[in-house]
Protein backbone atom coordinates (compact mmCIF):
# COMPACT_ATOMS: atom_id res chain seq x y z
CA UNK A 1 0.00 0.00 0.00
CA UNK A 2 1.47 3.40 -0.99
CA UNK A 3 2.17 6.19 1.46
CA UNK A 4 -0.62 8.24 -0.15
CA UNK A 5 -3.20 5.50 0.45
CA UNK A 6 -2.07 5.11 4.05
CA UNK A 7 -2.44 8.87 4.58
CA UNK A 8 -5.99 8.76 3.22
CA UNK A 9 -6.92 5.89 5.55
CA UNK A 10 -5.41 7.69 8.56
CA UNK A 11 -7.34 10.85 7.64
CA UNK A 12 -10.62 8.91 7.35
CA UNK A 13 -9.97 7.14 10.67
CA UNK A 14 -9.26 10.48 12.36
CA UNK A 15 -12.51 11.94 11.00
CA UNK A 16 -14.49 8.97 12.33
CA UNK A 17 -12.91 9.34 15.76
CA UNK A 18 -13.68 13.08 15.86
CA UNK A 19 -17.30 12.41 14.92
CA UNK A 20 -17.48 9.76 17.64
CA UNK A 21 -16.08 12.14 20.27
CA UNK A 22 -18.69 14.72 19.31
CA UNK A 23 -21.50 12.18 19.58
CA UNK A 24 -20.28 10.98 22.96
CA UNK A 25 -21.02 14.36 24.51
CA UNK A 26 -24.72 13.75 23.89
CA UNK A 27 -24.82 10.72 26.15
CA UNK A 28 -24.49 10.03 29.83
CA UNK A 29 -21.09 8.98 31.08
CA UNK A 30 -22.72 6.05 32.81
CA UNK A 31 -23.14 3.23 30.28
CA UNK A 32 -24.26 0.35 32.44
CA UNK A 33 -26.54 -2.20 30.74
CA UNK A 34 -30.09 -1.87 32.07
CA UNK A 35 -31.27 -4.89 34.03
CA UNK A 36 -34.77 -6.04 33.08
CA UNK A 37 -37.00 -8.37 35.06
CA UNK A 38 -36.74 -11.14 32.47
CA UNK A 39 -32.96 -10.99 32.12
CA UNK A 40 -29.98 -12.07 34.18
CA UNK A 41 -26.94 -10.38 32.66
CA UNK A 42 -23.23 -10.97 32.83
CA UNK A 43 -20.90 -8.29 31.48
CA UNK A 44 -18.33 -9.83 29.15
CA UNK A 45 -16.61 -6.61 28.05
CA UNK A 46 -16.91 -3.18 29.65
CA UNK A 47 -14.95 -0.83 27.43
CA UNK A 48 -15.95 2.18 29.57
CA UNK A 49 -13.98 0.96 32.60
CA UNK A 50 -10.65 2.79 32.87
CA UNK A 51 -9.11 -0.28 34.53
CA UNK A 52 -10.45 -2.82 32.04
CA UNK A 53 -8.37 -5.43 30.24
CA UNK A 54 -11.13 -5.82 27.62
CA UNK A 55 -8.96 -4.31 24.87
CA UNK A 56 -6.35 -7.04 25.13
CA UNK A 57 -6.04 -10.12 22.90
CA UNK A 58 -8.39 -9.09 20.08
CA UNK A 59 -7.23 -10.69 16.81
CA UNK A 60 -8.01 -9.52 13.28
CA UNK A 61 -10.06 -11.91 11.12
CA UNK A 62 -10.21 -10.51 7.58
CA UNK A 63 -10.36 -11.79 4.00
CA UNK A 64 -6.59 -11.90 3.44
CA UNK A 65 -6.69 -9.06 0.92
CA UNK A 66 -6.65 -5.34 1.57
CA UNK A 67 -9.61 -5.34 3.96
CA UNK A 68 -8.55 -4.50 7.51
CA UNK A 69 -10.13 -4.30 10.97
CA UNK A 70 -9.04 -3.47 14.49
CA UNK A 71 -10.49 -2.77 17.94
CA UNK A 72 -8.90 0.17 19.73
CA UNK A 73 -9.48 2.32 22.80
CA UNK A 74 -11.12 5.74 22.50
CA UNK A 75 -10.28 7.71 25.61
CA UNK A 76 -11.23 11.29 26.48
CA UNK A 77 -11.00 13.39 29.60
CA UNK A 78 -14.17 12.00 31.18
CA UNK A 79 -15.10 8.98 29.09
CA UNK A 80 -13.81 5.86 27.42
CA UNK A 81 -15.14 3.35 24.89
CA UNK A 82 -13.99 0.87 22.28
CA UNK A 83 -13.90 1.50 18.51
CA UNK A 84 -14.29 -1.36 16.03
CA UNK A 85 -12.78 0.25 12.95
CA UNK A 86 -12.79 -1.46 9.55
CA UNK A 87 -11.89 -0.86 5.91
CA UNK A 88 -13.61 -3.08 3.32
CA UNK A 89 -11.81 -3.54 0.00
CA UNK A 90 -13.32 -6.03 -2.48
CA UNK A 91 -11.35 -9.06 -3.66
CA UNK A 92 -11.27 -10.05 -7.33
CA UNK A 93 -14.49 -12.05 -6.88
CA UNK A 94 -16.24 -8.97 -5.50
CA UNK A 95 -16.60 -10.16 -1.90
CA UNK A 96 -14.82 -9.01 1.24
CA UNK A 97 -15.00 -9.18 5.02
CA UNK A 98 -13.19 -7.67 7.97
CA UNK A 99 -13.53 -8.35 11.67
CA UNK A 100 -11.96 -9.10 15.02
CA UNK A 101 -12.40 -11.91 17.50
CA UNK A 102 -11.38 -12.65 21.07
CA UNK A 103 -10.08 -15.97 22.38
CA UNK A 104 -12.01 -16.82 25.55
CA UNK A 105 -9.74 -18.09 28.35
CA UNK A 106 -12.71 -19.30 30.43
CA UNK A 107 -14.22 -22.25 28.54
CA UNK A 108 -16.69 -23.15 31.27
CA UNK A 109 -18.94 -20.13 30.95
CA UNK A 110 -22.55 -20.69 32.02
CA UNK A 111 -25.10 -21.15 29.25
CA UNK A 112 -26.66 -17.91 28.09
CA UNK A 113 -29.37 -17.15 25.57
CA UNK A 114 -27.63 -14.32 23.73
CA UNK A 115 -25.73 -11.07 24.00
CA UNK A 116 -26.61 -7.39 24.29
CA UNK A 117 -24.23 -4.90 22.66
CA UNK A 118 -24.40 -1.25 23.69
CA UNK A 119 -23.12 0.56 20.58
CA UNK A 120 -23.15 3.49 18.22
CA UNK A 121 -22.50 2.81 14.53
CA UNK A 122 -21.04 5.14 11.90
CA UNK A 123 -20.50 4.54 8.19
CA UNK A 124 -22.57 3.09 5.32
CA UNK A 125 -22.89 -0.44 6.68
CA UNK A 126 -25.92 -1.23 8.84
CA UNK A 127 -25.66 -5.04 9.06
CA UNK A 128 -22.93 -6.88 10.96
CA UNK A 129 -22.27 -10.43 12.11
CA UNK A 130 -21.63 -11.81 15.56
CA UNK A 131 -19.73 -15.09 15.34
CA UNK A 132 -18.53 -17.62 17.88
CA UNK A 133 -17.31 -21.21 17.92
CA UNK A 134 -15.78 -24.09 19.80
CA UNK A 135 -12.17 -23.65 18.68
CA UNK A 136 -9.89 -20.68 18.21
CA UNK A 137 -8.91 -21.53 14.61
CA UNK A 138 -11.73 -19.67 12.88
CA UNK A 139 -10.63 -20.78 9.40
CA UNK A 140 -10.81 -24.52 10.09
CA UNK A 141 -13.60 -25.04 12.60
CA UNK A 142 -17.35 -24.61 12.70
CA UNK A 143 -18.53 -21.11 13.58
CA UNK A 144 -22.01 -19.99 14.55
CA UNK A 145 -23.02 -16.68 12.98
CA UNK A 146 -25.84 -14.21 13.52
CA UNK A 147 -26.67 -11.08 11.56
CA UNK A 148 -27.66 -8.00 13.54
CA UNK A 149 -28.83 -4.62 12.31
CA UNK A 150 -27.81 -1.19 13.58
CA UNK A 151 -29.72 2.08 13.24
CA UNK A 152 -26.90 4.61 13.28
CA UNK A 153 -27.96 5.84 16.72
CA UNK A 154 -26.81 4.93 20.23
CA UNK A 155 -28.67 1.71 21.02
CA UNK A 156 -28.58 -1.63 22.81
CA UNK A 157 -28.83 -4.43 20.27
CA UNK A 158 -30.14 -7.75 21.57
CA UNK A 159 -28.86 -10.81 19.68
CA UNK A 160 -30.34 -14.23 20.62
CA UNK A 161 -28.15 -17.28 20.03
CA UNK A 162 -31.16 -19.32 18.96
CA UNK A 163 -31.13 -17.50 15.61
CA UNK A 164 -27.57 -18.52 14.76
CA UNK A 165 -26.53 -20.63 11.78
CA UNK A 166 -23.49 -22.91 11.61
CA UNK A 167 -20.83 -22.44 8.93
CA UNK A 168 -17.62 -24.20 7.89
CA UNK A 169 -15.26 -22.49 5.43
CA UNK A 170 -18.04 -20.01 4.67
CA UNK A 171 -20.52 -22.75 3.74
CA UNK A 172 -23.74 -23.11 5.78
CA UNK A 173 -24.21 -26.48 7.47
CA UNK A 174 -27.55 -28.23 7.76
CA UNK A 175 -28.79 -30.12 10.83
CA UNK A 176 -26.32 -28.34 13.08
CA UNK A 177 -27.62 -27.02 16.39
CA UNK A 178 -26.64 -23.56 17.46
CA UNK A 179 -24.52 -23.44 20.59
CA UNK A 180 -24.46 -20.87 23.36
CA UNK A 181 -21.57 -19.58 25.39
CA UNK A 182 -21.05 -22.90 27.18
CA UNK A 183 -19.26 -24.37 24.15
CA UNK A 184 -17.63 -21.17 23.00
CA UNK A 185 -13.90 -20.52 22.90
CA UNK A 186 -13.96 -17.41 20.69
CA UNK A 187 -16.39 -14.60 19.95
CA UNK A 188 -16.13 -11.79 17.42
CA UNK A 189 -17.74 -9.15 15.20
CA UNK A 190 -17.27 -8.67 11.48
CA UNK A 191 -18.72 -6.86 8.48
CA UNK A 192 -19.15 -8.36 5.02
CA UNK A 193 -19.04 -6.85 1.55
CA UNK A 194 -21.16 -9.04 -0.69
CA UNK A 195 -20.59 -9.89 -4.36
CA UNK A 196 -22.29 -7.47 -6.76
CA UNK A 197 -22.69 -4.94 -3.95
CA UNK A 198 -22.74 -1.26 -4.82
CA UNK A 199 -19.52 0.71 -4.40
CA UNK A 200 -20.84 2.56 -1.36
CA UNK A 201 -20.98 -0.76 0.50
CA UNK A 202 -17.18 -0.81 0.60
CA UNK A 203 -14.75 1.55 2.28
CA UNK A 204 -14.33 2.56 5.95
CA UNK A 205 -16.72 2.49 8.87
CA UNK A 206 -16.82 2.01 12.62
CA UNK A 207 -18.86 0.87 15.59
CA UNK A 208 -18.32 2.51 18.95
CA UNK A 209 -18.85 -0.19 21.58
CA UNK A 210 -19.50 0.55 25.23
CA UNK A 211 -20.35 -2.87 26.69
CA UNK A 212 -21.05 -6.42 25.58
CA UNK A 213 -23.13 -8.48 28.00
CA UNK A 214 -24.48 -12.03 27.93
CA UNK A 215 -28.07 -12.53 29.04
CA UNK A 216 -30.22 -15.40 30.26
CA UNK A 217 -33.97 -15.29 29.73
CA UNK A 218 -36.03 -15.80 32.88
CA UNK A 219 -39.30 -16.01 30.99
CA UNK A 220 -40.61 -16.71 27.52
CA UNK A 221 -40.69 -13.03 26.67
CA UNK A 222 -40.38 -12.31 22.98
CA UNK A 223 -36.91 -11.50 21.70
CA UNK A 224 -36.36 -8.38 19.64
CA UNK A 225 -33.57 -6.73 17.71
CA UNK A 226 -32.56 -9.87 15.81
CA UNK A 227 -32.50 -11.11 12.26
CA UNK A 228 -31.55 -14.31 10.52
Amino acid sequence: MTIGNISVIVAIFTTLLLNTCKAMKEYSLKTTITRRDDLANRTLFNFTDSNTTAFENWIEVSDGGRSKATLVKLKGKNYQSGIFFYLLTPLKNGSSFAGVHWIVPDRVLPAYDGVIIDLYRQGPHSHFRLFYGECSDTCNCISNKLVFETSGKREQVKIPFRNSSAYLHGTPLSNSKCSGLTQKSHIGIKVNGERNASENQFGPGSIEIFTISAYKERSNASLKKSSL
